[in-house]
C-alpha cells in the first residue's frame, strides 16, 4: 500500500512531529481548547499505522534480542490489570509503553544523518521556548491563563525569583534547557559549520545556560553534569584513567551528598520527594510481585502516608524506578533494569570496537544523553506510562542505540 511506503519514507518526520507535540503540551499553548487532545489522538492514530507497517514488513524479525525483555515487561504490566481499579487508564498507559518500546524506538532508515537531523530539530524547536521564557524573566513578565501562571515567578516577599517562562513549571523549562544545550553542542562538534553559524550556536548554548540557572531546577543541573562527565570519560582513551575519574567522581558525590543532607531538611531540599519515596517503599513491601496498578498506585501510596503528598497526581513518585516497582512489581523493575544494563553494556562495547568510526561522536553523544536522562529519572517519572517530551526524546535516541546493537549482532 502506498500509505505504508510513504510512512516508511517519512519515519523521521513522525518522530519529530511527536516530539513537537509533546513540547507544545508543556507550554502555554496547551491552554488552547482541544489542541493537545486532537494532536494526541492524531499521533496515536499515526502510531497505530506504524505498528501495522512494522508487522506487515516484519521488522520484529530484525530487532535486537535484548528488546524481547520489553515484551516480558509488557506482560507483567498487563498482569497488574487484575489488581487495578481503573482499567481504561491502565490500558492507555500500556498503549504508551507499546508506542515507546516498538514504534518510536524502531528506526526504519539506517542513515545516520536522520539522527543528526533530530538534534537539529531539537535545537530549533526548543530554542524559541527557552528564549521567550528568558525574556519573561528579565522584563518581569507573568500572566495567567485558566488559573495557570506563566513567566517570572516571585514569592510573597519578593525574596525568591524563579523562572517558569512559558512552560508549565520550572523543572520542565530546566530540562528543556539541558536538551537545548546538549543538542546545540552536538551540532558544534559534529557539523562543519560556517563561522557565523557556529557563533549563533554558541549564543544558543549561552541562552540555554543562563535560562537554566534562573530556573533553579536541581534535577536539570544534575542531568547536565552527568552528561558532561560521561562525555569527558568517553573522551579519555586510557582505560585506567577513565576508571580513576569515574571512581573519584562517585566518591566526591557520595561525600558531598552526606555533608549536604546532614545539614539540611532533606524533605524540604528534595521538595517533598523523600516523603513520596518512603510511602512508595512501604507499598512495595506489601505488594512486591505485581504492584498495585499503574493508576491505582496514586491512591494506595496516599493512603499509606500520614502526611500530604504534594505533586503525586501530576508528577507521580518523582522516581521512575520506584514507580515501576510500586505500580507493576519488583520483577517488572528488574526486567527494565536488566534491559537497560544489557543494552548499554553492548553499546559501550560497540563504541569501544568502533572508536575510529565516523559515527563515534554521534554514538558517544547519544550514550551520554541517555545516561543523563536515566539519572534525571531518579528525581522524576518521565520514561514510561505517560506521553512527555522527555520520554519521547529518550526512546527516539534509545532506538538509535538499539539499532547500533542490532547491526553489530548481524556482523
Amino acid at each position: 500500500m502506498k500509505i505504508f511506503d510513504w510512512l516508511e519514507e517519512k519515519n523521521i518526520y513522525y518522530k519529530m512531529l511527536y516530539i513537537f507535540y509533546a513540547i507544545i503540551s508543556v507550554t502555554f499553548l496547551k491552554e488552547i481548547p482541544y489542541l493537545t487532545t486532537v494532536f494526541s489522538l492524531l499521533m496515536v492514530f499515526i502510531s497505530f499505522l506504524y505498528f501495522c507497517l512494522f508487522i506487515k514488513n516484519q521488522y520484529y524479525l530484525n530487532i535486537s534480542k535484548v528488546r524481547y525483555l520489553l515484551i516480558v515487561f509488557l506482560v507483567f504490566q498487563l498482569s497488574t490489570f487484575f489488581v487495578s481499579t481503573n482499567y481504561v487508564s491502565d490500558f492507555i498507559k500500556l498503549v504508551f509503553n507499546v508506542i515507546y518500546f516498538f514504534i518510536v524506538s524502531v528506526t526504519v532508515n539506517k542513515n545516520t544523518s536522520d539522527t543528526n537531523n533530530i538534534f537539529k530539530f531539537l535545537v530549533w524547536s526548543i530554542f524559541p521556548v527557552v528564549l521567550i521564557s528568558l525574556f519573561t524573566y528579565y522584563f518581569k513578565i507573568n500572566f495567567e491563563i485558566n488559573g495557570n501562571v506563566y513567566g517570572r515567578i516571585e514569592d510573597y516577599d519578593m525574596s525568591t525569583k524563579t523562572l517558569q517562562g512559558i512552560t508549565v513549571n520550572i523543572n520542565t523549562l530546566g530540562i528543556l534547557c539541558v536538551f537545548l544545550i546538549i543538542s546545540a553542542f552536538h551540532l558544534i562538534i559534529s557539523e562543519k559549520l560556517k563561522v557565523l553559524n557556529k557563533i549563533f550556536i554558541y549564543v544558543i548554548i549561552f541562552v540555554g545556560i543562563i535560562t537554566l540557572i534562573h530556573t533553579q531546577a536541581r534535577g536539570a543541573f544534575i542531568a547536565l553534569i552527568i552528561y558532561t562527565l560521561t562525555m569527558i570519560i568517553f573522551s579519555i582513551k586510557k582505560k585506567s584513567t577513565r576508571i580513576i575519574i569515574l571512581l573519584s567522581g562517585i566518591l566526591i558525590s557520595v561525600i558531598s551528598a552526606i555533608k549536604i543532607f546532614s545539614s539540611i531538611d532533606i524533605a524540604k531540599f528534595s521538595t517533598g520527594r523523600t516523603l513520596l519515596w518512603k510511602a512508595a517503599i512501604e507499598v512495595i513491601k506489601r505488594n512486591p510481585l505485581l504492584g498495585v496498578g499503574t493508576t491505582s498506585y496514586i491512591d494506595v501510596v496516599k493512603e499509606t502516608s500520614d502526611v500530604a503528598l504534594n505533586g503525586i497526581e501530576a508528577g507521580g513518585l518523582h522516581n521512575i524506578y520506584l514507580q515501576i516497582a510500586t505500580a507493576n512489581g519488583i520483577i517488572t523493575l528488574v526486567l527494565f533494569i536488566v534491559f537497560i544494563a544489557v543494552s548499554l553494556i553492548k553499546f559501550i562495547r560497540n563504541i569501544k570496537l568502533n572508536n575510529d568510526d565516523k559515527n563515534y561522536i554521534l554514538n558517544k553523544n547519544i550514550f551520554s544523553l541517555i545516561i543523563s536522562i536515566l539519572v534525571y529519572n531518579l528525581f522524576e517519572s518521565a520514561l514510561l506510562y505517560i506521553m512527555s517530551f522527555i520520554s519521547l526524546i529518550f526512546w527516539v535516541f534509545y532506538g538509535e542505540l538499539l539499532k547500533n546493537i542490532s547491526s553489530n549482532e548481524e556482523r
